[in-house]
């Protein structure tokens, strides 16, 4: 148990790591394989030996588990369906096994460290990707290309993440070099997401530090960071003003007038949305159809059209009950977030910890507006995070000494 603790602790790296090496082609399946089954793995090893445990922490999620096993053999493509049931589950399933998995100031190291590493590989494969011509150009137009390698979509929200979880993780660092180091790799990820033009990646982020700066007591410190990254970001991209403006213009149409209704995601809303809950079908309403199995099935003009925003292919795919159970999982995490938010005589860190975590969530919930539910790094990630926090929290792992 304990390689596979060490294993866990280091997965979100393991999963970045193996997302930029999906660019190249050769690598592509056998990396796709190993993952799934490793991830299969993960996931019925933890239901079968802590089913009570998890169900004691969030039953919620036992209960999503056997309601989509169910849904499963109802779909007319069962391997697309069972593919995307277990990235689906595989995401949320690291918030149980985070917790149960951090136990001491070693494992909070461990993850500490696996999540310097996903920063550090973040920037490294735009990095590569842009130099060498790798993978996609992020909304290209054929001239101006900003090339991602394999980390595009819902993937850059990693970006976002990585810089929400910024201010608690420089507490953690102590040395100069460190600081300073860790400081440049998060204005690199700031550059990124400009660059990539992803604006819900930039929105969430921006959401994120209104609320950090708006629920955080020690705001000094806060601000002295905040006032660094600002001032180093500002003085890079005017480095870099020419290409983000071209950038900027190459995405201009999404902001204009009307542009929105135009969207596929808004068209997709309204359609699932007013078949749902106009109950002409109840089976449809209640329990969906097709489990994650989209295309051509939910009636949009174009039958080859996946649906992208999370919710709507949540209650499409699941009904109102697999909405229902989406929505009481993530409000039991914030239940058990509030309900630990005793911090008289408490530390600036734990309280740091605890708004992180109730800002993730905030996040997490906008950022599902437009998609990310089969991301398995970013939601692998973030769930991840919300588990090792409420264990710090919970269990008490608040650092009384320098982490290293």
């Amino acid at each position: 148990m304990n390689k596979l603790k060490g294993f866990l602790l280091f997965f979100p790296a393991i999963n970045i790591f193996a997302d930029s090496l999906f660019v190249f082609e050769p690598l592509r399946m056998p990396i796709t394989y190993l993952r799934g089954v490793l991830l299969v793995l993960v996931l019925f090893t933890f239901i079968i030996v802590y089913g009570k445990k998890i169900w004691r922490l969030n039953e919620a999620f036992v209960l999503i588990f056997f309601y989509l096993s169910v849904l499963l053999f109802f779909s007319s493509d069962i391997e697309i369906s069972i593919q995307k049931y277990i990235k689906y589950l595989s995401g949320i399933i690291m918030f149980p096994v985070f917790y149960l998995i951090t136990s001491n100031l070693k494992d909070l190291i461990k993850v500490k460290r696996s999540f310097l590493i996903v920063l550090f590989l973040f920037v490294i494969n735009f990095v590569f990707a842009d130099l060498f011509n790798l993978g996609k150009g992020i909304y290209s137009d054929g001239q101006d290309n900003f090339n991602s390698g394999n980390l595009e979509g819902s993937s850059l929200y990693i970006g976002s993440l990585l810089l929400i979880t910024a201010p608690l993780f420089y507490s953690f660092l102590k040395s100069y070099r460190s600081r300073i180091f860790y400081i440049i790799l998060n204005i690199s990820v700031v550059i990124i997401l400009i660059l990539s033009m992803r604006r819900t990646a930039i929105f969430i982020v921006l959401i994120a530090y209104f609320f950090i700066t708006f629920f955080y007591r020690t705001k000094s410190s806060l601000y002295k960071y905040g006032i660094v990254i600002l001032t180093l970001t500002a003085i890079t991209v005017s480095f870099n003003f020419d290409k983000i403006q071209k950038r900027i213009e190459l995405r201009s149409d999404r902001f204009e007038e009307g542009s929105l209704e135009k969207e596929g995601r808004y068209q997709e809303t309204i359609l699932i949305f007013s078949n749902i809950f106009s109950f002409e079908d109840n089976s449809y309403s209640f329990f969906g159809r097709e489990l994650f199995n989209s295309a051509g099935n939910y009636g949009y003009p174009d039958p080859k059209r996946l649906i992208h925003a999370d919710y709507n292919i949540i209650i499409s795919g699941s009904g109102l009950i697999g909405l229902y159970l989406y929505f009481l999982f993530n409000y039991k995490i914030l239940l058990s977030f509030i309900r630990i938010r005793s911090i008289k005589g408490k530390s600036s860190l734990y309280y740091l910890f605890w708004v992180t975590s109730i800002v993730l969530l905030i996040t997490s919930i906008a950022a599902s507006f437009s998609s990310g539910l089969f991301a398995i790094t970013y939601r692998s990630t973030l769930y991840g995070l919300l588990g090792t926090f409420f264990a710090v929290l919970n269990k008490k792992i608040i650092p009384l000494k320098k982490i290293t």
